[in-house]
């Protein structure tokens, strides 16, 4: 039996990697800094390798106390 590998994460998999609540990842996405895929099955947001980088720079910036 082979290893499924996904391209995408889910929210729930993202707050986790980047630090950050689903709060906020989906305020960032509301205001415009995010478009992550939708799932056309479950309407799921599925986020890839660019919108990680994404938030990690958004949540670096932030941190720096820069505004969006």
């Amino acid at each position: 039996m082979g290893m499924f590998r996904r391209d995408y994460m889910l929210i729930n998999e993202v707050q986790y990697k980047v630090g950050l609540t689903k709060k906020s990842i989906r305020y960032y996405e509301s205001e415009g800094l995010l478009k992550p895929k939708r799932n056309n099955n479950n309407d799921y947001r599925e986020y890839g390798e660019t919108d990680i980088k994404d938030l990690k720079l958004i949540k670096f910036l932030r941190n720096l106390n820069v505004p969006i």
